[in-house]
């Protein structure tokens, strides 16, 4: 009886912890990689799941860009943002939206051919509001959120830049639905880190500690449970 008490209290911390995930609120897409034009674009899969990318825009790597499929009339939501970092506060990134169906457009680099698209530029955003994302303890300045209405199928890009050639550090995200699992869960700690490393914030969250000691007092439970009744 008290096993079985202990091992339900093990499944409820988990599920706790677990439900955390889902207030990080987007899922972060690979850190690291270079998707600098349209043939080494990322493929994301599952647009309404919200995902977020992290880029530097540098003199090397003035852009990133993202790939997907999608059906005429289909919604995509985004979001453009800077870390709270006083050398970017005035830092105005943009978002192209490149693809078929949408009209001409001219930028400073080269785009897929019969692809049309539309900018999202943050220049004439001067108070944005700041986000503090709870679970990875860091701040941003939040310069625009969007939907837009796809307006045919095929395959579309969504490309982060500077209009101005400034370097700087800024995040997009995709899509709106939370969708976490057990492997977002797993791999929780080291996304804190690459979050925090990116906003320029030292140390980790006090909930990690917890979490930490949660995870190791399920092992000794399922340990107990199997071999010490």
């Amino acid at each position: 009886m008290i096993g079985r008490s202990g091992m339900k209290l093990g499944i409820l911390l988990f599920l706790v912890v677990l439900s955390g995930v889902s207030a990080f609120g987007h899922k972060p897409l690979p850190f690291g990689e270079v998707h600098g034009d349209a043939s080494h674009a990322l493929l994301v899969h599952d647009t309404d799941v919200s995902q977020v990318a992290y880029f530097e825009i540098t003199a090397v790597s003035p852009q990133y860009w993202l790939a997907f499929d999608a059906v005429k009339g289909e919604g995509l939501a985004l979001q453009i943002g800077v870390p709270v970092i006083d050398r970017y506060r005035t830092f105005r990134p943009a978002l192209a939206v490149l693809g078929p169906g949408l009209p001409a457009i001219e930028l400073g680099f080269a785009i897929p051919q019969g692809c049309g698209g539309v900018i999202l530029s943050t220049q004439a955003v001067a108070d944005p509001p700041v986000f503090h994302e709870p679970f990875t303890g860091t701040d941003s300045w939040t310069l625009r959120e969007d939907t837009l209405t796809l307006p045919s199928g095929g395959r579309y890009f969504v490309v982060l830049f500077s209009p101005h050639g400034e370097a700087g550090k800024l995040w997009a995200a995709i899509g709106e639905k939370e969708a976490f699992g057990l492997a977002d869960f797993l791999n929780l700690p080291g996304v804190v880190r690459e979050v925090r490393g990116f906003h320029e914030v030292a140390g980790r969250p006090a909930w990690l500690d917890t979490a930490g000691w949660i995870v190791f007092g399920l092992v000794a439970i399922a340990f107990w449970w199997t071999f010490g009744r």
